[in-house]
């Protein structure tokens, strides 16, 4: 457990995500969110970054440590949390380098960790690692009930749940091995997998299908 270093104002952020009503103009004030890190500078991460925030103002996001490592933390009642995925997802042990992007109403978290280098495992394994810095080292996961699990799509190495709805439909991209040339649109739903690659699939239900985008902000399910 992380203590916070400052007071936050959560309806301000809150009403970042949900946009207020239309045509009307908006003011906010900002503040600063800034990771605890005993060992680090000044007391503090030596970065932080938000990615995602629910209804009830929790907020996760990835903070740099102070032997520069990606940790991910979540910001829930005016504390933080490390949100640090297990190396067993990749066979090993300690935990990996991770991010948390998005966050669900009932505290479900979807993000991205680094597998370490293992180039003898099927391309699309938990802990299928070709080269250090090759993007197929990333791989999605998802938080809930207390125990991580991983997130993949079939066939490709890597993949990047980015957001996550109240009903658990996760939405984000695929990507092999870069993160520009090779990476397309993906969501995982209870009515099955699909994505913006050719032949990405289609659902067995016409009905349940819903507009794709590269940006998890722009995708919405009907």
């Amino acid at each position: 457990m992380l203590r916070l270093t400052q007071r936050f104002i959560f309806a301000l952020i809150s009403g970042l995500l949900l946009l207020g009503g239309h045509g009307a103009a908006q003011s906010f004030n900002f503040v600063s969110i800034d990771v605890s890190c005993g060992a680090c500078p000044n007391g503090i991460a030596r970065r932080t970054a938000a990615g995602g925030i629910n209804p009830r103002g929790d907020i996760v996001g990835v903070y740099t440590d102070a032997v520069g490592k990606q940790r991910g933390f979540l910001l829930s009642g005016e504390q933080f949390f490390n949100v640090d995925v297990p190396g067993a997802l990749a066979g090993v042990t300690g935990t990996l380098p991770t991010v948390a992007r998005g966050i669900s109403p009932s505290g479900k978290i979807v993000g991205q960790y680094t597998a370490p280098v293992n180039p003898t495992v099927p391309i699309d394994s938990p802990e299928y690692c070709p080269a250090a810095g090759s993007a197929a080292c990333t791989k999605g996961f998802l938080y809930r009930h207390g125990k991580f699990s991983t997130v993949l799509f079939p066939g490709h190495p890597g993949a990047i749940p980015g957001r996550i709805t109240p009903d658990g439909n996760m939405y984000g991209c695929l990507h092999d091995y870069d993160v520009m040339a090779s990476m397309f649109s993906a969501s995982w739903t209870r009515f099955g997998d699909t994505s913006l690659t050719a032949n990405g699939g289609e659902l067995a239900d016409s009905t349940q299908s819903f507009p794709n985008s590269m940006s998890p902000r722009l995708v919405f399910h009907r």
